[in-house]
């Protein structure tokens, strides 16, 4: 296969140390606000004509990767720049030799299997080290995606634009870091053990393993691998969705519900909330021989899930949070 070219013809950037995020940055140069604009394959593909193929959209980009490199996202090349022995600094004058390509061994790609749960709650120790910080903030960058779903009601298609967004800065951030340890290490540690370190400084940040397929271990790079990770650890219910007319054509006769009584029931484990509801159970009534102290009083349905306030005598309801796709 053709070795993929890490320079940018449309930009000064630097050659970069990844394809994954060169790619990433040649989406960049496709957002809908630069419409005209086309970029070539990384891989230097050519038409059936033997010109050169431009690419004009992310999706295009997409699918083109996909389809005839079906491996592109499984090679981690590392970008070797080359060593100026002798030279502090590089002279605008002086010939520099093109950067050579050189590809690391690769590491097994985590591939959950969606049929077993214990892939993102009990995550192999032969993938990564548990007591990692990805381990500990991974729940956190997940309730953030939550969040924006079930309580912001953010669209699933901008949910995932943000996460893509999210991925190329993690992406940038590590290009500048590699640039610093490779000029800070060159001359102290080989070369492999450099791109190593490099390695393992993206495998230990939880923002790029999260947002990153090609490192070991889970991540939340698309709607269905967030929406799994939610009903393992947050028990996410999903609406079911029926059709109400007979035109199949017609999206607005469909309707979606989540179930009720099991949300409810969901809800109810939550122990803040049990607590409010305990409470709204036992009422205090006027004292008599017949009805001593603190008493379950009959209550009418419905009432189990609000709460009065003393002081206003207003009721306090227990807002409920319906996790649902959409």
């Amino acid at each position: 296969m053709t070795e993929p070219q890490l320079k940018c013809s449309h930009c000064e950037m630097p050659p970069f140390l990844s394809l994954q995020s060169f790619v990433a940055h040649l989406k960049t140069h496709l957002k809908e606000d630069k419409r005209g604009e086309s970029v070539t394959c990384p891989f230097s593909c050519n038409n059936r004509d033997g010109s050169l193929k431009y690419i004009s959209t992310p999706s295009a980009l997409s699918q083109h990767l996909s389809k005839i490199h079906p491996t592109w996202l499984k090679r981690k090349y590392i970008l070797s720049l080359p060593q100026m022995a002798g030279t502090a600094s590089v002279s605008s004058t002086q010939e520099i030799a093109p950067p050579v390509l050189s590809q690391v061994p690769e590491t097994p790609a985590f591939c959950p299997s969606f049929s077993n749960v214990q892939d993102f709650s009990q995550p192999s120790s032969s993938h990564i080290d548990q007591h990692s910080p990805l381990f500990d903030n991974l729940p956190e960058i997940a309730k953030f995606y939550l969040a924006l779903e079930a309580k912001h009601l953010v669209p699933t298609v901008s949910v995932q634009r943000v996460c893509s967004g999210v991925a190329n800065l993690s992406s940038l951030s590590h290009e500048a870091i590699a640039q610093t340890l490779r000029s800070k290490l060159s001359g102290v540690l080989p070369g492999e053990e450099i791109d190593a370190n490099i390695y393992q400084v993206q495998v230990n940040d939880p923002v790029y393993n999260t947002h990153h397929n090609n490192i070991p271990g889970p991540d939340l790079a698309t709607d269905y691998k967030r929406k799994l990770f939610y009903k393992i650890n947050y028990q996410l219910q999903e609406a079911k969705e029926y059709r109400i007319g007979i035109d199949s054509t017609r999206d607005d006769l469909k309707i979606a519900y989540v179930h009720m009584r099991r949300t409810i029931e969901l809800m109810l484990e939550d122990p803040s909330i049990q607590e409010q509801v305990d409470a709204s159970l036992i009422q205090k009534v006027t004292y008599s021989t017949r009805f001593p102290g603190s008493v379950i009083k009959s209550y009418k349905d419905g009432s189990a899930y609000k709460k009065k306030a003393a002081a206003t005598g207003r009721t306090k309801t227990i807002d409920i949070i319906f996790y649902c796709y959409r």
